[in-house]
C-alpha cells in the first residue's frame, strides 16, 4: 500500500510520464524567467536588443521602439505590457486600453517610442507615469501614420489621457443689492423718501 502511494506521488511531480518538470522538453533550463511569463501572459512581450540599430515591434501594446546604434553595452531585453495591477483613479482620465508599461536597460541614447493614437473624439495627450502621478510626455505628433513619437533614454508605464472639457460658466447675472446690502457700500437701490 505504501509503496502504490509513493509511486503515484513521484509520478505526479515528474508530470506523469517520468520526466522531471524542469527538464521537459517544453520548458527549456536555459529560459529566462521573464520569457517563460511572455510565453503564458499574452499582454507580455519580450525583445532582445542589442548594440546594432534595430525596431522593436510590440502587436499587442500597437508600439515600436527605434533603437539607434550603440545605445547599449553587449545585449539585453525590452518587455513591454499591459499592467493589471495598477491602480488607477477615474480623476485621471485615462482612455480605456492604452495602458502599457515598459521594462529594460537604460539607454546610452535616446530610443523613440511610438504609439498607435486611439479612435476616440476629443483632445487627447500621451502621459507617462512618474511619481505616481501622470504628466505629459514631450512628444510628437505624426499625423500621416496616426503616431505619437516620444523619445527617452529610460522606458517607464504610459498611457493616453482624455483632457476634460471645462465648462463654462454660465452668463452671470449682474447682483442687485437689498436690504441691508444696499445699505453698506455703495447702494444700488434707491431707497423711498
Amino acid at each position: 500500500m505504501k509503496r502504490t502511494i509513493w509511486l503515484g506521488l513521484i509520478l505526479v511531480g515528474c508530470g506523469g510520464n517520468g520526466q522531471s518538470g524542469l527538464n521537459s522538453p517544453s520548458m527549456p533550463p536555459d529560459m529566462s524567467a521573464s520569457r517563460k511569463v511572455a510565453e503564458m501572459d499574452p499582454r507580455v512581450e519580450s525583445k532582445m536588443v542589442t548594440k546594432e540599430a534595430s525596431t522593436l515591434k510590440f502587436d499587442v501594446l500597437k508600439a515600436e521602439i527605434t533603437v539607434p546604434e550603440g545605445s547599449i553595452e553587449g545585449s539585453s531585453q525590452v518587455s513591454g505590457k499591459i499592467p493589471v495591477d495598477l491602480k488607477t483613479k477615474p480623476e485621471d482620465n485615462l482612455i480605456a486600453g492604452t495602458l502599457i508599461s515598459f521594462s529594460g536597460p537604460k539607454f546610452t541614447k535616446p530610443v523613440e517610442l511610438a504609439v498607435q493614437k486611439p479612435k476616440k473624439k476629443g483632445e487627447i495627450y500621451f502621459a507617462e507615469l512618474k511619481d505616481n502621478k501622470w504628466t505629459t510626455a514631450k512628444t510628437t505628433f505624426d499625423a500621416k501614420k496616426n503616431l505619437f513619437r516620444h523619445k527617452t533614454s529610460e522606458l517607464g508605464t504610459y498611457a493616453f489621457v482624455l483632457k476634460p472639457k471645462v465648462k463654462k460658466d454660465a452668463a452671470k447675472k449682474p447682483e442687485v443689492k437689498t436690504g441691508l446690502n444696499a445699505l453698506f457700500g455703495k447702494p444700488r437701490v434707491k431707497l423711498p423718501k
